[in-house]
């Protein structure tokens, strides 16, 4: 049960940035002559975006079955916990 949750949640957690930079990415192509720069410019941000989500969803897979196959080792050490929430509200900007 716990695994068919996982994929499940998985698999709309990577449909949603693909269908966010195909859905931006075609309408750039078929409208190109019709945005202007500063539009282009908008869209072309969030097909980035989606594409850095996924990239970063896929990377985290790739290191969980790394982790689950006995290949990846976690260390354990001390952090700063406010550190780590600025890295985060970072990583959201």
């Amino acid at each position: 049960a716990a695994k068919t949750e996982f994929l499940n949640n998985i698999s709309h957690e990577i449909r949603t940035p693909v269908q966010g930079f195909s859905v931006v990415s075609e309408s750039l192509v078929e409208h190109w002559s019709e945005f202007n720069d500063k539009h282009r410019h908008e869209l072309a941000g969030v097909v980035a975006s989606n594409a850095k989500r996924l990239a970063s969803l896929v990377g985290n897979l790739l290191d969980l079955s790394k982790f689950s196959a006995g290949k990846f080792v976690i260390e354990r050490k001390k952090n700063d916990i406010s550190e780590l929430v600025r890295l985060m509200i970072d990583e959201c900007k």
